[in-house]
């Protein structure tokens, strides 16, 4: 696989020269994803018609010409069955499986969209939590906050310590055009940011974007530079994107975080009578991977949230 680099004003990108004789794949111009996890689009059918970069070295494929237009099962068989068992409604697509394959561990999830699938391939990580646990501490956390005594400030604290994240906060989208930060929960000599206003303009299209199937989005690293698109299916909606999990972060929102000190960020959709009404976001100073376990508790937590 011959590489070169792509300057970009995150630093240089590593890109693959595709051979001449495959004038089918194009550069895609689909929202940009971070370089942590791998991120496919299937057709109905199961065969690969665009993917990131990075993809490659997830599986372990030789370049993006060869993984191009191959069925998932020839390349994958476990992200078939992944795949497959959100086709059948065995599994809901917000929901990840810890996949082993060659060696390897990581988590995946297939997200429906316009005839097309996306499929999020991402890094291994438990969060000192076994994936048998992971419906325990949810029914656990779901039944803590249906009790009377509820209290937001406390519940967002116990979400931060377990999460071990500097801060967790919760905007509210308002009709009037802006959107408040209206709990918080923070370690020791950070500055609050609770009641803090932010256009929706800006921050509510991002909103939108992660409220598609109520799924969550992992800034690993909001610095890191982003990882290309090739696709071989120039009909796709770019928009699909939108639903991966390693979505790049919006310009405002990374120059935000930058403000604040944080590189890390996990945020959720706190969904309303199927519109998203805001967002709870957990923050972290250091680069952090969160895995698929964290992440269907997180969405628990979310959720729960939302009914309260």
């Amino acid at each position: 696989m011959i590489s070169s680099t792509r300057a970009s004003d995150q630093g240089s990108v590593p890109i693959i020269e595709l051979p001449q004789d495959n004038p089918g794949i194009h550069s895609w111009q689909a929202p940009a994803c971070q370089p942590y996890g791998a991120v496919l689009v299937l057709d109905h059918n199961g065969r690969i018609v665009a993917s990131t970069e990075t993809t490659c070295s997830f599986l372990e494929a030789p370049d993006i010409a060869v993984l191009l237009g191959l069925d998932i099962c020839s390349i994958c068989p476990p992200l078939y069955d992944v795949w497959m068992e959100r086709v059948t409604h065995d599994l809901d697509p917000r929901d990840w499986t810890r996949v082993r394959w060659n060696g390897h561990e990581f988590d995946a999830r297939a997200v429906p969209f316009s005839g097309y699938w996306l499929v999020d391939v991402w890094p291994a990580a438990d969060h000192g939590i076994g994936w048998g646990d992971v419906q325990t501490i949810a029914t656990v956390v779901r039944e803590w906050l249906q009790t009377q005594d509820f209290v937001l400030d406390d519940a967002l604290e116990r979400y931060r310590a377990w999460l071990g994240f500097d801060m967790v906060v919760m905007y509210e989208l308002e009709s009037n055009g802006e959107n408040e930060i209206t709990a918080e929960a923070k370690v020791a000599g950070l500055p609050s940011l609770k009641g803090l206003h932010y256009p929706v303009s800006q921050m509510g299209s991002f909103a939108d974007a992660i409220g598609y199937h109520n799924v969550a989005r992992a800034i690993v690293d909001s610095t890191a530079p982003s990882t290309a698109w090739w696709t071989m299916d120039r009909e796709i909606d770019p928009a699909i994107a939108n639903l991966s999990v390693c979505r790049e972060l919006d310009p405002y929102h990374r120059h935000m975080m930058a403000k604040m000190g944080f590189t890390t960020a996990l945020m959720l959709p706190l969904v309303m009578d199927g519109h998203v009404r805001g967002l709870l976001i957990a923050y972290h100073r250091e680069p952090r991977i969160i895995g698929g376990s964290a992440m269907l508790v997180s969405r628990t937590f979310s959720q729960s949230l939302s009914l309260k």
